[in-house]
């Protein structure tokens, strides 16, 4: 990342900082300050905002993946995984849910896990190289 990407960053938290001063009840603004922070590799206050914003608001899935996002960054794949479940079980439609598990699994040496969740990625998504790429 370079100086003005991490500039720019900076400023959005800065934003979003002032948007939970005026409203601190708005889930969507820890968990956009908390991609913010992950975005600039600070993933424990990533963690700490995506956990604010589930507390606001449990039923949303993409904070508990984004929240698995950042526990795998800091290599604790196991914390990941279970987000990512979560995130599942919130919604089994979401084929990023399943290639994100897939990831974390792979990490942890675990193959088949990791194969299981490519595939059902896939078999959501078939359009998606991505997904392939990561099974093969």
């Amino acid at each position: 990342m370079d100086e003005k990407e991490k500039e720019e960053l900076l400023k959005k938290i800065e934003e979003y900082d002032e948007a939970i001063k005026l409203d601190s009840n708005n889930d969507s603004y820890y968990n956009n300050r908390g991609i913010a922070f992950n975005n600039l590799g600070d993933f424990q206050n990533a963690i700490e905002n995506y956990n604010k914003a589930i507390e606001l608001n449990p039923n949303n899935d993409s904070y508990y993946n984004n929240r698995g996002i950042a526990f795998n960054n800091l290599e604790d794949y196991d914390k990941a995984i279970s987000d990512y479940s979560q995130a599942i079980n919130l919604d089994p439609k979401e084929a990023i849910y399943y290639n994100n598990r897939g990831i974390a699994f792979k990490n942890l040496g675990d193959f088949q896990n990791a194969i299981e969740n490519y595939n059902k990625a896939i078999e959501l998504n078939p359009n998606n190289a991505f997904y392939y790429n990561n099974r093969g």
